[in-house]
């Protein structure tokens, strides 16, 4: 930005948009509600994690406990409550948790992180720098990718950057009774982050505003009076009369809360997780690529913004931004256990950073000369097509079915490469930003159309719960073994949402706090279930054909398959029951002396039987 000429940067006085500006707006947030809201229930069916919020918030409902989440009538305290809650109030518009109700409030969210991101570029940044702020955020992948899932991603991601707008405002009005309620508001959302998603609030709000806070002081930009000016005291009280009641009184009501919150916490974290996979610490940047494309080629410029700002308050406005990005990200990279969902509420730092950039690149710098536009179009055009045909012949392996539809959207991308690339050298930095804004249309659209192929399981489900309210006695009890699997619960309801025979908390703690592997587990629960099958009481099991092949192996099971689902077979679904109905279940994997003698041995022994070591 050396060549920057200070009569088009935007006066970081004036924070005020211009009519045009707020057309431009007022027409990002509608695009992106039609966008956001619009079809929820129509792009496919839910996936294990949605399933698993959509159905403990229907539990919560149907039980009136808004205190301890249930799923499949079993305490399911690892994960906060708020995403649980809101969609159980969403469910009241409905009727009951459905596809809409249980995405409505990510696409909710999503609105409002755009909203948020607009407002703290413009009061930070200046207007101009607002408006690209918010085409940025629209046309990235994030947002739109997490508006259609049921997660509790996207609404963590909404709390904090709203921590964040409120956090800069307080720091804005510092020492004015304004000031106060802004910090206020800051400690109340971001104990509402809190509830969101513990300890992922923490990391990405708590910690970088408190180096921030910390290096104000060192160099003395803040004074120790300007730091008790944002209600350091009371507003910490706000914040744990705000979050702390909830995790109090799950504490009080479920013994084994301690347990499960050390494992998913600490043991998560450290790597002690049985089967955690290792990841390099590199695992979130090309995910941040990802996920900001296709605006992806000005982040080492967005990166180095705050070493290049010049005005004061902007400058540190930056590197509060550039705090949210790298510290949140250096500590989940430094954490064993990584998803990729965790980037998420890192995402609207970068955003914020990149607003920054394509702002300087398209508006501030003078554009290069048409002859060196043409020279970095061609590169493009060279590292596009040779990209696309790798793509291309990585799909026809692994989907042929949508090998036509990617390369109509790759074709149709590098023709608005070209378009972008020939306005921004015809001096059209406006139309140029729009044609790279389409590319991203075109991208998104594509994402859409994969989503068709996604195995539909939805009417599987239902028959297997039919078919199980039919032959089985509303009397008779009906127990899983094992994981439940989401999506099969949720969509098949009725007699699915059942009890798991063995308690997974008892077998933590069994294990000293490790998850035993399945076919450990298995044999850990194989005493219990031959018990149950052997007792005169009629009992219904249902399991993955996976999990009854691998019991199968170790000891033989005295029982009946009554019914088995049509679902694909990760998901095939077997009822077995002491109730001479259906077929024997015979041996399939072992010879009856081999499995006989497993029982009894430690776990590692009948894993070794098991696998034929």
């Amino acid at each position: 930005m050396n060549n920057t000429s200070p009569a088009v940067q935007p006066d970081p006085t004036d924070d005020r948009f211009t009519p045009h500006q707020w057309m431009a707006v007022t027409a990002i947030l509608l695009v992106a509600a039609v966008t956001f809201i619009a079809g929820q229930s129509r792009i496919g069916p839910m996936g294990e994690h949605e399933c698993l919020v959509a159905e403990t918030a229907r539990e919560m409902r149907r039980s009136g406990d808004w205190i301890v989440p249930h799923f499949g009538q079993m305490p399911r305290i690892r994960k906060t409550p708020l995403a649980y809650w809101t969609v159980a109030l969403t469910s009241l518009l409905t009727g009951d948790v459905d596809e809409f109700t249980a995405r409505i409030p990510s696409a909710l969210a999503a609105v409002g992180t755009l909203a948020v991101l607009i407002w703290i570029a413009r009061r930070q940044f200046g207007p101009r720098i607002g408006v690209v702020t918010g085409f940025v955020a629209l046309t990235a992948a994030a947002l739109p990718i997490y508006a259609h899932s049921a997660t509790v991603e996207m609404q963590l991601t909404f709390w904090c950057a709203l921590s964040y707008a409120l956090f800069f405002e307080a720091v804005r009005t510092r020492g004015t009774p304004t000031g106060r309620w802004w910090a206020y508001a800051f400690y109340a959302c971001f104990a509402i982050a809190m509830l969101a998603k513990f300890p992922m609030a923490g990391i990405v709000v708590g910690t970088p505003i408190g180096v921030y806070s910390a290096a104000m002081l060192m160099t003395r930009r803040w004074t120790i009076r300007d730091l008790l000016s944002l209600r350091v005291i009371d507003g910490t009280l706000l914040f744990l009369l705000i979050c702390a009641p909830w995790p109090v009184l799950v504490w009080q009501r479920v013994p084994e809360a301690t347990w499960q919150w050390q494992s998913e916490f600490l043991d998560r974290f450290s790597g002690e997780l049985r089967n955690t996979k290792p990841r390099g610490w590199y695992y979130y940047v090309p995910l941040v690529v990802a996920f900001v494309a296709p605006w992806c080629l000005s982040i080492p410029y967005a990166v180095i913004a705050p070493l290049r700002e010049l005005d004061r308050r902007r400058r540190e406005a930056l590197w509060l931004v550039w705090c949210w990005l790298v510290i949140s990200l250096a500590i989940i990279s430094a954490a064993a256990f990584k998803r990729a969902h965790y980037v998420l509420p890192s995402i609207p730092a970068a955003l914020l950073l990149l607003g920054v950039a394509v702002d300087g690149f398209f508006f501030v710098r003078a554009p290069p000369s048409r002859r060196q536009c043409l020279v970095v179009l061609a590169l493009l055009l060279i590292a596009g097509v040779a990209g696309g045909l790798y793509g291309l012949s990585v799909l026809r392996h692994v989907a042929p079915a949508f090998v036509s539809t990617a390369t109509a959207a790759g074709v149709a991308s590098l023709l608005f490469v070209i378009g972008a690339a020939l306005a921004y050298a015809g001096r059209r930095p406006a139309l140029s930003l729009l044609q790279v804004g389409a590319i991203a249309v075109i991208g998104l659209a594509t994402i859409g159309v994969s989503r068709s192929l996604v195995p539909d399981e939805r009417e599987e489900f239902r028959q297997f719960a039919a078919m199980l309210d039919k032959i089985v006695p509303p009397t008779d009890e009906v127990r899983w073994v094992a994981r439940h699997p989401a999506p099969a619960v949720f969509y098949g309801g009725g007699r699915l949402v059942a009890p798991r025979l063995d308690d997974p908390t008892q077998l933590l703690k069994q294990t000293g706090g490790d998850f035993p592997r399945e076919v450990e587990w298995l044999h850990l629960i194989g005493t219990t279930i031959l018990e149950r099958l052997r007792d005169p009481r009629p009992i219904w099991l249902i399991m993955q054909a996976d999990h009854f092949a691998m019991l199968d192996s170790l000891v033989h099971v005295p029982a009946y398959i009554a019914g088995e689902s049509s679902s694909p077979e990760h998901e095939h679904l077997i009822l077995l029951t002491n109730r001479p109905i259906g077929r024997p279940a015979e041996a399939r994997t072992a010879p009856a002396s081999k499995r006989s003698s497993t029982i009894g041995h430690r776990p590692t022994e009948a894993a070794s039987a098991a696998t034929g070591a």
